[in-house]
Formats: structure tokens, sequence, C-alpha cells
């Protein structure tokens, strides 16, 4: 299990679009996709506490 991470880069053609795709859902930053043997992966990152 990943516990922590310190960055990520992804190239991007459209940083809107990318933007858009990393939806914040208001809770956390969450993003779904397939690695190359189809495995689904999520990234998340829960904001602090209000």
């Amino acid at each position: 299990m990943i516990t922590g991470l310190d960055f990520v880069g992804i190239p991007s053609t459209d940083a809107d679009r990318s933007r858009a795709f990393y939806i914040d859902t208001g809770v956390c930053y969450m993003a779904l996709f397939s690695d190359p043997d189809g495995n689904s992966l999520m990234l998340h990152h829960r904001h602090t506490p209000r």
C-alpha cells in the first residue's frame, strides 16, 4: 500500500483539460486510470480538515 507521495509529473498538451480531469470533489482530489496491464488505479489526496 502506498501511504505517501512527494510528487507526480504528468505531461499535458492542454493544462485546463488536465485540471478538469483531476476534478476537485470538495473532499479530495482524485483520478482514476488504468495501467498498461489493465489494472485500475486511483490517485487520491484528501483535503485537510476544515
